[in-house]
């Protein structure tokens, strides 16, 4: 901290003693000392450079940090300012020490001996010694003082900002910082803190922008950067935190909190991407894939299959589709209708190396070696030098013993259905590269990318090349690209779908890491926990939510993921008790009071629903959903116009397309005569509502096509 150093390493000091040597008896040497402060002040402003540095001393403006605070490593100090060059020095001293020499000549009353509370370097001491056992209490105290005594010293309020913080007192904290950036916005260390603070106090958006000058400042520092990733997560911007979270890897390769964080901005992404895939409408053929695919893990092949050909009927030339619904046929042991889908796939996608695969192991399992040998000799000749291909199909060659048994007419009419596998002669480069992909040669696809960046098609190269990186398994090359692409086209369906496979597939294998490094740790608890509540297993993530926190009783946001699981099943006593110890260990839980107000309004009780949500309005002006839930509460209080306000306040910050606030609002502006308004808000219900039941009802038309009759009906056609 920019305060006093020793004989031994400071030469402003060294000098000042010496020129002052003849008048030592006369002069104190706090006032030499203030008086090298106050020129070092004159000499280095504008030219302060501050980091953050390991260390485990605080000579001048450094200091020792403890720290118990989750993130902030325990010895975080901050760095002093360069000192004036020698010869300036000297030149400067040797004045002062003529100065004071004058000073005691004529006789005037310069305090011939300081007491012991108005000496800045006894101060300063006081300070680096009660932070270095932590007593951060009389830290405070002491840093207090030396700011009486030095009120232009702003490294001083940083340092007491710091001893607040560790203290958990984050608004006076926030206060020092502020202060000490007013002295000197370049204070890298109070910075950091001050963003650290108001992420901590739930206002995420002031704290990125004090987080991301700390990172301009200092682009190599680690722990800016990790708050700044954690910043961008409050506030929804996940590949913003993802690239933050990869820098600060770089940075730092052994932090595995980084890992942690991680893993779960990877399953945040992998949600968002979900949502952006839904939110692309009943013409979008790719939700429905996506949704097909996860009931597909989940073992469930009747939805699954209904989800899948609902997406067939919408693109019936999506590439891959048929091939999906093959797979589930498959393993259903539903033969003929999986040869069928096969074939059906192969019709649209000539090079789709595991359709060929299928086919030939399908026509072996119906007995009809003649036509899996045909197939096979087709395939092998479209993937002549496919090493992997050539494997593949070589393992689909022998006949399987117990072959079903087929009529005549059935093993005509399976031959008259079989693809012809004719090419396209003026196929482009991205269908080449697709071609290369599903032909399980994606390394071709860098040098049909680099043709198609080369003609000026460089969002399609970035595609492609993430497409090929997802199908040679390097899932963390292929989501730098896609995330760039979803920045750029949000709305793009079909790079969302690749998103979430992506970031899915990167959530897990994290998952896998950060369970190597730390085995017995809550943070691996409470990834798998995240991963069940994901999938919609509620128990098994409620039970791993009850492991981390029997290892770690106050850690943040395991009651509050608790509480939320049981809210959702309308649990609301178990929901309110597990709110009620979120904020016991963070008070500032935004969250934990939005949902809180929820409860108690389920539960009746509309006073103290409206106190947790002005609560959490005070802590985070930003919330939208504390302000639709406060609405809701003033609206079953007949107080109408609050109603309207904090519901347009929610419709601000980002809730337009919530069916049920709409309808509050409606209601609300009907209540005090705002007609126009009111109509405009129940049309937007009605809007809502009549997209949601058609997706429902296309739902119900899909799992009504794979009823048993259904099948049965396939099967004899």
């Amino acid at each position: 901290m920019g305060c006093y150093a020793s004989t031994a390493t400071d030469p402003a000091f060294t000098w000042a003693v010496i020129a002052c040597r003849p008048f030592q008896r006369f002069v104190d040497a706090g006032v030499a000392m203030s008086l090298v402060h106050q020129y070092r002040l004159r000499a280095t402003q504008g030219r302060s450079s501050h980091r953050l540095l390991g260390r485990t001393t605080w000579p001048t403006n450094r200091c020792s940090v403890a720290s118990d605070q989750p993130g902030i490593p325990r010895n975080e100090l901050i760095s002093r300012r360069p000192l004036p060059s020698d010869s300036d020095t000297r030149a400067w001293a040797w004045n002062c020490g003529w100065l004071l020499g004058l000073v005691v000549a004529l006789g005037i009353p310069c305090g011939m001996q300081a007491q012991h509370d108005s000496d800045p370097e006894s101060v300063y001491r006081r300070a680096q010694e009660a932070m270095r056992i932590r007593d951060y209490e009389s830290a405070a105290a002491a840093w207090n003082s030396l700011i009486a005594l030095m009120p232009g010293m702003p490294e001083a309020r940083s340092n007491l900002g710091l001893a607040y913080h560790l203290q958990k007192k984050y608004e006076l904290a926030i206060e020092q910082f502020q202060a000490a950036l007013r002295q000197n916005p370049r204070l890298l260390a109070a910075k950091v803190f001050l963003g650290i603070d108001l992420y901590l106090t739930s206002r995420p958006v002031r704290a990125i922008g004090e987080l991301e000058g700390a990172r301009d400042l200092d682009p190599g520092n680690p722990l800016a950067r990790k708050w700044l990733a954690m910043s961008y997560v409050q506030t929804g911007r996940y590949t913003h935190a993802i690239r933050e979270l990869k820098d600060c890897r770089r940075l730092d390769p052994g932090d595995r909190e980084v890992v942690f964080h991680l893993g779960r901005v990877f399953r945040m992404l992998s949600t968002e991407a979900f949502l952006a895939v839904r939110s692309a409408g009943l013409e979008s053929p790719w939700y429905f894939l996506l949704r097909g695919q996860k009931f597909t893990r989940q073992g469930d092949s009747r939805n699954a299959l209904a989800e899948l050909r609902h997406a067939a009927r919408i693109a019936p030339d999506m590439p891959g589709i048929h091939h999906e619904i093959a797979s589930v046929l498959d393993t259903e042991g539903r033969s003929r209708e999986a040869l069928s889908a096969y074939a059906r796939e192969l019709e649209n996608s000539p090079y789709h190396l595991y359709s060929a695969v299928g086919l030939v192991r399908t026509l072996r399992i119906l007995g009809l070696d003649h036509e899996a040998d045909a197939a096979q000799k087709r395939a092998v000749s479209l993937h002549r030098g496919a090493a992997e291909a050539a494997s593949a199909l070589g393992a689909a060659s022998p006949s399987v013993a117990a072959a079903v048994r087929l009529e005549p007419r059935d093993a005509e009419r399976i031959r008259d259905s079989l693809p012809s596998f004719e090419m396209a002669s003026d196929r482009s480069w991205q269908r080449s590269a697709l071609d290369a992909i599903l032909a399980g040669q994606p390394n071709r696809v860098s040098a049909l990318a680099a043709n198609g960046e080369a003609a000026g098609d460089s969002g399609a190269a970035h595609y492609w090349q993430a497409r090929a990186y997802l199908a040679m398994g390097q899932a963390d090359e292929a989501l730098d690209r896609l995330m760039r692409l979803h920045d750029q086209q949000p709305s793009n369906a079909e790079i969302a779908f690749y998103l979430q496979e992506t970031a899915e597939r990167l959530a897990l294998e994290t998952l896998e890491l950060f369970a190597s490094l730390e085995p017995g740790s809550y943070r691996t608890h409470q990834l798998r926990a995240e991963y069940y509540a994901a999938a919609e297993d509620v128990d098994r993530a409620i039970d791993e939510y009850a492991l981390a926190l029997s290892l770690a009783p106050g850690a943040t946001q395991l009651h509050l993921a608790i509480g939320t699981l049981h809210f959702g099943r309308r649990e609301y006593e178990k929901a309110l008790v597990s709110f009620q110890a979120e904020l016991r260990n963070d008070p500032y839980s935004v969250a934990a009071l939005a949902i809180m107000g929820e409860v108690h309004l389920a539960l009746g009780d509309a006073i103290r629903a409206e106190d947790a949500l002005n609560r959490a309005i005070q802590i985070n002006p930003a919330s939208g959903e504390a302000h639709k839930s406060l609405g809701r509460v003033l609206f079953r209080r007949r107080d109408y116009r609050g109603s309207i306000e904090h519901l347009q306040l929610a419709l601000r910050h980002g809730m337009t397309d919530d069916e049920d606030l709409h309808y509050h609002l409606g209601r609300a502006q009907r209540m005090v005569g705002n007609l126009e308004e009111a109509a405009t808000n129940l049309e937007i219900v009605r809007r809502l509502k009549a997209a949601r039941q058609a997706i429902a009802r296309q739902r119900l038309e899909s799992s009504i096509n794979v009823s048993p009759e259904a099948s049965r009906g396939e099967d004899s056609r």
